[in-house]
């Protein structure tokens, strides 16, 4: 339905990068715009948002569960939001590998499905939000990552 894909390059060695990745604790971090923490119970976290798009008003409800993790190499989660009157399930997949001692995270997001009333919205309005919405959680994995005290500190 609709792909993205780029890659990102982190300070961190790429095995700490792949620990903190698939602890949800750290990813729910991460996230913007979340309101609410409702559980955290692995391998599914579920969280409130509050969304700042136009065509999105109020609150949806996320449940992001990993599908699948090889350490230290690839993690894939599974995202799907609940709103009023739309749905939306997006499969987000990453590999990583050592890039000078950091690590180059290569990452694909793909929309599976638009319920509701997400099916009228522009494709191209869904492309950019979907891409402020990985830009912002990118950066989130950065400030969090960076954060985090140097192992052996």
């Amino acid at each position: 339905m609709l792909h993205l894909e780029g890659e990102k390059l982190l300070k961190q060695p790429y095995g700490e990068v792949w620990r903190k990745l698939v602890d949800l604790q750290f990813l729910v971090r991460c996230i913007p715009d979340v309101a609410e923490v409702k559980s955290i119970e692995d391998p599914t976290a579920n969280v409130v948002l509050r969304p700042g798009f136009s065509f999105i008003r109020g609150e949806l409800q996320l449940s992001l569960t990993r599908q699948d993790a090889a350490e230290p190499e690839r993690a894939a989660f599974l995202a799907r939001t609940k709103g009023i009157g739309s749905t939306a399930d997006v499969l987000a997949a990453m590999t990583l590998s050592n890039q000078d001692g950091g690590t180059l995270m290569r990452w694909t997001a793909d929309v599976q499905q638009l319920g509701g009333l997400l099916k009228a919205v522009p494709r191209g309005l869904i492309q950019a939000a979907a891409s402020k919405v990985i830009t912002d959680l990118l950066a989130g994995i950065e400030r969090e990552l960076a954060s985090q005290p140097e192992p052996g500190a």
